[in-house]
């Protein structure tokens, strides 16, 4: 099927995304989308949001502060189309930088058939999200009831991978 034109999850169009997320003229990189986020780790609900054929591919996305892992996966499941499955929650206790976090590989045959094999790094539409709390120093944190950045990427995570 085709992407419906008001679409605004992942896959959706630009125009669909800024029409449902509103964005703001004065980020400076033009990727920020949603209301200003105060006491996250974003500036926006929104941002650094990337494309990939004119359809929305990734973001940073700031949850508010105490979310649980569980509620920010529902969150984030609810921007993908009804046939996307998540896979197991991958923990990543300690990276090279320090970091742990949460990685959650989602797969969808609709966005498979949105962008085809070209597109994706694997088979059937696979998309990874990282869930993470912005730790004091920056560096992300693992929790299970403190998760207030996710990050979505057009690949499946590695166990090599850092958060």
């Amino acid at each position: 099927p085709a992407p419906g034109v008001n679409w605004a999850g992942y896959g959706g169009t630009l125009a669909a995304w800024s029409r449902a997320h509103r964005r703001d003229r004065r980020c400076p990189a033009g990727s920020c989308f949603g209301p200003r986020s105060a006491g996250s780790v974003g500036r926006y609900e929104f941002n650094d949001v990337t494309t990939t054929k004119g359809r929305v591919t990734g973001w940073y996305e700031a949850l508010a502060s105490h979310t649980t892992l569980a509620q920010a996966e529902v969150q984030v499941l609810a921007l993908f189309p009804p046939d996307t499955l998540p896979g197991t929650v991958m923990v990543q206790k300690k990276d090279l930088f320090g970091g742990s976090c949460a990685f959650l590989d989602v797969q969808s045959k609709t966005l498979y058939d949105w962008f085809g094999k070209k597109t994706f790094a694997a088979p059937e539409g696979q998309v990874g999200i990282e869930l993470a709390e912005a730790g004091p120093t920056g560096i992300p944190v693992y929790s299970l009831t403190h998760t207030d950045l996710v990050l979505v990427v057009p690949r499946p995570w590695q166990a090599t991978d850092s958060c």
